[in-house]
């Protein structure tokens, strides 16, 4: 504690479990030591030399590090809350930064960090920081928002560090709603009312019959009734359509996808069928748009 230690050669020092609470460490190389629970609150750490050191456990809260070097430095578990200005901009290779602990409204260290891992162009490190201090950031929130932003960004996207996620979630729904469109298809009582899946054949249609080619003068309806190995697909089918139904911006899958039918008609569903895709429509549109964000941007920036 207190320990005057400035311009000192500490290369591959073993300092675990250190208490250096209020040390003068300004210029010290500690290049490759081994400073895990090492305990430096308040510890000036200007100019010093933190690479490729473990700092797993450390405690940085309230350092002093402008100017310091954390190039490959291991801050699994660390507390990160630095008072000084940025550090150095050499950032490459720093690990842990998704597991690092930021204590409540001590996120502009790590903001810092962020921004010249942006300017270097880690993108997957700017990722990582960007996951740690919006986790923090949700984890001193109020109950309510807590769990909204837990579901809604944490959940599908880990605030922009997994942007695959959201896809992985669209594909997942899609499976596991397929059985159950696959119901009305295939199981559904012969003449029931009850909810089901209808091809929807417009009026403007082309016909073919042999070479000859027309246009429909008038439109058909029939409900959507098949063997077992046709209603998996069509159920499949209708399952994919309505997890794209609704664009987003000038992405309208849901079209594209109907474009490429042999047969010009829709598939529309009535009753509960209708309100399963209708929900199964609205969760995979805002999953999209959360891939596109994060995936191409910086929303939680």
């Amino acid at each position: 504690m207190q320990a005057h230690l400035n311009n000192a050669n500490l290369l591959q020092a073993q300092l675990n479990n250190a208490n250096l609470k209020l040390a003068e460490l300004n210029n010290a190389s500690l290049e490759l030591a081994t400073l895990n629970n090492a305990y430096l609150s308040q510890a000036a750490l200007n100019n010093a030399d933190l690479s490729v050191a473990d700092l797993n456990n450390a405690d940085l809260g309230s350092a002093s590090l402008t100017g310091a070097r954390l190039a490959y430095a291991d801050l699994t578990d660390a507390i990160y809350a630095p008072v000084s200005a940025a550090p150095d901009p050499n950032v490459a290779g720093i690990k842990g930064l998704p597991t690092v602990r930021i204590p409540r409204g001590d996120e502009t260290g790590m903001v810092q960090l962020r921004d010249l891992l942006q300017k270097a162009g880690l993108r997957d490190l700017e990722r990582q920081a960007t996951f740690t201090i919006e986790y923090w950031r949700t984890r001193y929130a109020t109950v309510a928002e807590r769990y909204f932003r837990t579901v809604a960004f944490e959940w599908t996207s880990g605030y922009g560090l997994y942007p695959g996620r959201a896809l992985k979630i669209i594909a997942a729904i899609w499976l596991l709603l397929s059985p159950i469109y696959f119901w009305p298809i295939y199981l559904a009582p012969k003449g029931s009312s009850t909810g089901g899946i209808y091809q929807v054949w417009p009026g403007d249609r082309i016909e073919t019959s042999g070479e000859a080619v027309s246009l429909s003068s008038s439109s058909k309806v029939n409900r959507l009734k098949r063997g077992p190995l046709a209603a998996l697909g069509y159920a499949a089918y209708f399952s994919l359509l309505s997890a794209f139904y609704i664009g987003w911006r000038d992405l309208n899958v849901g079209g594209w996808i109907a474009r490429i039918q042999p047969s010009e008609y829709a598939l529309r569903a009535t009753g509960w069928v209708r309100v399963i895709s209708g929900v199964q429509s609205l969760l995979s549109v805002y999953l999209l748009a959360i891939w596109v964000l994060t995936y191409f941007g910086r929303p939680f920036q």
